[in-house]
């Protein structure tokens, strides 16, 4: 899909406008990312610039990956944590370093790397859905709060 439609795609999926609330979000239940599950929500996300996914608020595992960085910063935490998600399921996971960041209160990804995960040879591309990002089947970018 070309980057302009993608990015009206992205904005009128995740608008908080009247008619954009008449639509079902398509946002998995909680039980759906349950430990082991293999899935991680991100939420009060937004799509800017036509690249970015950048999040206020996260499931707990990333949260606590990032306040507790070791050595690295949080950003580097976020990186890991995500390339572990991806690898337990025998994904390939070559995506740049600070494609996962952390500026300031925000957990921001940079979409141009999602090519550079791939699983069972398939390369990830963002799927829009009213409410929702997805990445794989594995990380779902929440517009509004954290699943219930």
């Amino acid at each position: 899909m070309p980057l302009l439609l993608r990015s009206l795609a992205a904005a009128l999926l995740l608008a908080g406008s009247a008619h954009a609330q008449d639509i079902p979000a398509e946002v998995p239940p909680a039980s759906n990312f349950a430990p082991g599950s293999g899935r991680v929500w991100f939420s009060s996300c937004t799509f800017e610039a036509e690249r970015y996914v950048s999040c206020k608020d996260a499931a707990r595992p990333a949260i606590e990956a990032i306040a507790k960085p070791g050595d690295g910063t949080p950003g580097e935490a976020l990186q890991a944590f995500v390339k572990k998600l991806f690898t337990d399921k025998g994904c390939t996971f070559d995506a740049p370093p600070e494609s996962f960041r952390v500026n300031g209160i925000f957990l921001s990804f940079d979409s141009k790397a999602a090519h550079q995960i791939a699983c069972q040879g398939q390369k990830a591309d963002l799927v829009f859905k009213p409410g929702v990002i997805i990445l794989l089947n594995t990380l779902y970018f929440v517009a509004g709060d954290p699943p219930q």
